[in-house]
């Protein structure tokens, strides 16, 4: 209708402009020679003035038809320019959902136009107040695990039911939609890397878009919508990521700060709410004597219906992950039979276990009245949460026993327990790779690291680090540079890069004088290549397949003296049959009872020796050579020493 109305505006005007040119001509013709010159020049300017205004006519008429013929389309039009302005404006990810629900509400007659939102394992919809009829809250699909098509096509519009039998594989996703919504129309919202979303329209929504002066203007909408929601998304990572750098720093220094109990725990519960938002939130913590789960501190909840209830340790989903030992995101917390409802408003959780070394003393919970609020970035930052406050809970129950048994070495236990929960208890399996590590304290606790982290299928990290100070000081500092490196490891920096923010963490949160040595490598490897930072520590030997020796001492200073020093790092090709050894000063500075020192030399003489042999092995011999030399079993200091073999790989194995 729209269309026809034009054309016949441009029939009338050219009409128009063909009856002035004719008059003109008329009037040229009976003025004679001169008015004839005139009078043509006159028409000539005619038809430029009409060339000219039509760019400006043209516009103003077509708005002028759409207000006073086509009210709505105008209306329409309007809103969805304002929504495409506010797009480039939007960063808050709630800010942007919150401008979609405006744009549903004014653009569309309401209930006609629904949107659902990717979340990851789902597709939530954005909800909407006075709809007569809701769709489904929650379409459970995952597309990363899932194999429907349907966003991998151009962007269409297609009715709902159509899509469900073109699209078998979507099943999951179309077929809650089908009893209502079969004859809406479906359209997807797509970015680059990733799908955003979808809408859904009522059949008079989707009239309205065929329009083509709507069409046009809406499909050009809806990749900007994308890359809107894609950066809303980023823009919210970015704040997580520094909220949780900060808040992980915030952790390490309660270890040090305080060791009661109750402070402890009320400063976790406080302080996970700056990483995720919750609306109920508890710790439970392990009584093995009444086999029981006890609420030490909560947010939200009646404590006086959690005190008359007690939980068993087999009992509600916090049960559950203590006996498993496993994190858990519930959705819907009604469609969970674990669930233990103390809060009547309450629709999804997440809880992670509170692990002392390889034992579980409690879980952390957090609720939420929302459906699937929680989502997997929510559970891999509570995990990483959950480590270091079950070691500031460790550290604070250890250091309560100690008061009531009044022992002296109380805080040397303490810390003890910090050190185990810390360090790895094997290495982890890695193809091409076999991995052997000793840790010894010369006491109850020492100042001694190591790491090996696998980072994906073709990445291994391996990382050894000696803190200045022995006993219990050391142990505390040691496990400040511990969680510091775990928390900037997960970032994607370069080896040197990690090394220096270390270096900085160092200088923020330890006393003047104290320091740290370091050494970093991640070894790729598809191109076999190891590439490393040293910072002040022993240079690691490389012993290649045919025994010859080389030290990695590329890198800087120790950690903890100066801010913002720059780190170097080195790559090179490890060939298969090579052995790398990670060791602190508690094997080469070993001494005898003339004093001399067990050396450098002699551990390579240890491990030409025993080339070729598995690095258990190796290790073993290095230590009995060690004790013979120093003539005493116990050591007189740290000890920890990491031996890494690599070995050739099939190409079925690579």
């Amino acid at each position: 209708m729209l269309r026809l109305v034009k054309r016949i505006v441009v029939v009338l005007r050219v009409v128009i402009y063909f009856g002035i040119w004719k008059a003109m001509l008329n009037a040229a013709a009976t003025a004679g020679f001169y008015g004839g010159w005139v009078a043509s020049a006159v028409t000539v300017g005619f038809l430029v003035l009409v060339l000219v205004s039509e760019h400006t006519l043209s516009p103003w008429l077509e708005e002028w038809i759409h207000r006073w013929f086509f009210p709505g389309v105008s209306r329409f039009l309007g809103v969805l320019d304002q929504f495409s302005q506010a797009l480039s404006r939007l960063l808050e990810f709630d800010s942007l959902l919150e401008r979609m629900r405006q744009f549903l509400v004014e653009a569309f007659t309401a209930g006609e136009a629904f949107f659902y939102l990717n979340t990851e394992t789902a597709f939530e919809w954005l909800e909407l107040e006075g709809v007569a009829i809701q769709p489904p809250l929650i379409l459970e699909l995952s597309l990363g695990d899932s194999r429907c098509t349907l966003f991998q096509q151009p962007v269409r519009f297609h009715r709902v039911e159509e899509l469900f039998y073109l699209h078998p594989e979507c099943h999951q996703l179309l077929r809650p939609l089908r009893p209502q919504f079969k004859e809406w129309v479906f359209l997807p919202v797509k970015g680059p890397r990733r799908a955003s979303g979808f809408f859904l329209f009522h059949p008079r929504a989707y009239r309205l878009l065929t329009l083509p002066e709507v069409k046009q203007p809406f499909l050009e909408l809806v990749p900007r919508l994308a890359d809107a929601i894609e950066n809303a998304h980023v823009h919210s990572e970015i704040k997580r990521r520094s909220l949780e750098s900060a808040l992980l720093l915030r952790i390490v220094k309660q270890i040090t700060a305080t060791l009661n109990l109750q402070e402890v725990l009320e400063n976790i519960i406080d302080s996970v709410s700056q990483l995720v938002r919750y609306d109920a939130a508890a710790i439970f913590l392990v009584d093995h004597k009444h086999r029981l789960l006890r609420h030490m501190v909560t947010r939200g909840y009646d404590r006086t219906l959690l005190d008359r209830v007690p939980l068993k340790l087999h009992e509600g989903i916090s049960g559950w992950v203590v006996q498993t030992r496993q994190p858990i995101i519930i959705p819907d917390v009604s469609k969970d039979t674990h669930y233990f409802a103390v809060r009547p408003q309450t629709r999804s959780q997440i809880t992670v276990p509170l692990f002392k070394g390889e034992s579980v003393i409690g879980a952390l919970v957090l609720e939420s009245d929302q459906y699937n609020y929680f989502t997997y970035d929510d559970l891999e930052l509570l995990n990483s949460f959950a480590s270091l406050a079950a070691i500031a809970i460790a550290n604070a129950q250890l250091y309560e026993d100690s008061l009531k048994k009044r022992q002296l070495e109380s805080e040397l236990l303490v810390a003890s327990s910090v050190q185990r929960a810390l360090l790895p208890e094997r290495p982890p399996s890695f193809p091409g790779l076999s991995l052997h590590a000793v840790n010894i304290p010369s006491r109850f606790v020492g100042g001694d690291l190591y790491d090996i982290v696998r980072i994906d299928s073709e990445r291994l990290g391996l990382a050894i680090g000696d803190v200045s100070g022995k006993g219990a000081p050391g142990a505390i500092l040691m496990a400040m540079l511990y969680a510091g490196f775990k928390s900037i490891f997960r970032e994607i920096y370069q080896v040197a890069e990690i090394v220096a923010r270390l270096n900085n963490f160092m200088v923020q949160t330890t006393m003047e004088g104290y320091f740290a040595t370091f050494f970093l490598a991640i070894y790729q490897r598809k191109t076999r290549t190891l590439t490393y930072c040293n910072a002040g520590h022993n240079p690691p030997i490389l012993l290649d397949n045919q025994k010859s020796v080389h030290f990695l001492e590329e890198g800087g200073t120790v950690l903890g003296f100066l801010p913002d020093l720059n780190y170097r790092q080195h790559s090179l090709r490890i060939e298969p049959g090579s052995y790398l050894v990670l060791y602190t000063d508690g094997v080469n500075e070993v001494k005898n009872r003339r004093g001399e020192e067990y050396g450098e030399k002699r551990l390579v003489r240890v491990l030409r020796r025993h080339w070729g042999e598995h690095p258990r092995q190796m290790s073993e011999a290095v230590l009995r050579s060690i004790r013979r030399f120093g003539g005493s079993t116990e050591f007189q200091d740290d000890l920890t020493l990491v031996i890494a073999r690599f070995e050739e790989e099939t190409e079925h194995a690579l």
